[in-house]
């Protein structure tokens, strides 16, 4: 497992299955803050990058079964407006 994502591709990875399932909310709001954000541009990553950093945080939270959070405190990030199917989409089904 990795600790300290390096590069986009570890980044995903650590998303996808490095994450305990009970940070999820959490790190994805950290990762949508402002100071993530300016972090990660000074280190070199382009927008393309942060968007499948982010992608990855929505595609998470549809993997683990979670409501996919829309707006949270201090979060730039619409992680519900980045999957396919939004949240709406995915829960009406399961109301009968």
């Amino acid at each position: 497992m990795i600790d300290s994502p390096t590069n986009i591709t570890e980044w995903v990875d650590y998303i996808t299955s490095g994450i305990p399932a009970m940070s999820l909310i959490h790190q994805a709001r950290v990762a949508g803050s402002s100071s993530f954000i300016r972090m990660m541009t000074q280190e070199g990553y382009t927008a393309q990058d942060l968007a499948l950093i982010h992608k990855a945080f929505a595609d998470r939270f549809v993997m683990e079964g979670f409501r996919i959070p829309s707006q949270m405190d201090d979060c730039h990030i619409d992680y519900n407006a980045l999957v396919e199917e939004p949240d709406e989409n995915l829960t009406a089904p399961l109301i009968k």
